[in-house]
């Protein structure tokens, strides 16, 4: 992916009632059957090996580095099939920014599906979501929806600062499956 992604756009921006931390959403993010939705729209690919940031000879490149992430990733674009889902997210998005963050926030990423299989070794080593990529540098939340389909917690979700270090630990069974949204805007400064 060279080019930065396009945004979603919308307006998120207010004033935070608390310090910026974690945050668990209170109820599913996504319901079992759109867990199922979502889950067989990106199966059905692309998917791609997991690239991460590194600095060579002082610039910033990806690449594929399973000792850092081994996952499988891919993008879903806007349209009328998922445009229910970037309109969920948004207003999850908008609703945690306006109770907890505050941040001047523009639009939201491409979501990300990603994928992390314990027979491939599957995890992300701690990284932060703020990057040295034009794009990366814009990510103000960060907010995972766990695609899992257990009854206590199906489609829970975790937000964040994107500045925030966290990581996936070595999934040691099974498959994890998750959704990613960046809410993005003006560089911090």
């Amino acid at each position: 992916m060279n080019q930065p992604p396009q945004f979603y756009e919308c307006q998120l921006s207010a004033t935070p009632a608390r310090p910026y931390g974690i945050t668990l959403w209170s109820k599913p993010a996504l319901e079992p059957v759109e867990i199922k939705r979502v889950i067989e729209l990106c199966d059905k690919g692309p998917l791609q090996a997991a690239e991460v940031g590194q600095l060579r000879d002082g610039r910033q490149v990806e690449l594929q580095d399973d000792t850092q992430r081994a996952s499988l990733i891919g993008g879903i674009e806007l349209n009328d099939t998922t445009r229910w889902l970037y309109e969920r997210l948004t207003q999850i998005a908008r609703n945690l920014n306006t109770e907890f963050y505050g941040f001047d926030v523009t639009g939201v990423e491409p979501l990300q599906y990603a994928v992390y299989d314990a027979q491939r070794g599957g995890h992300f080593d701690w990284h932060c979501d703020i990057g040295g990529k034009r794009y990366d540098r814009k990510r103000k939340l960060t907010m995972i929806v766990q695609l899992w389909l257990v009854k206590k917690a199906p489609g829970w979700l975790v937000a964040f600062p994107s500045f925030t270090m966290h990581r996936v630990a070595p999934v040691t069974k099974g498959v994890r499956r998750s959704l990613t949204c960046w809410a993005a805007g003006p560089s911090f400064r």
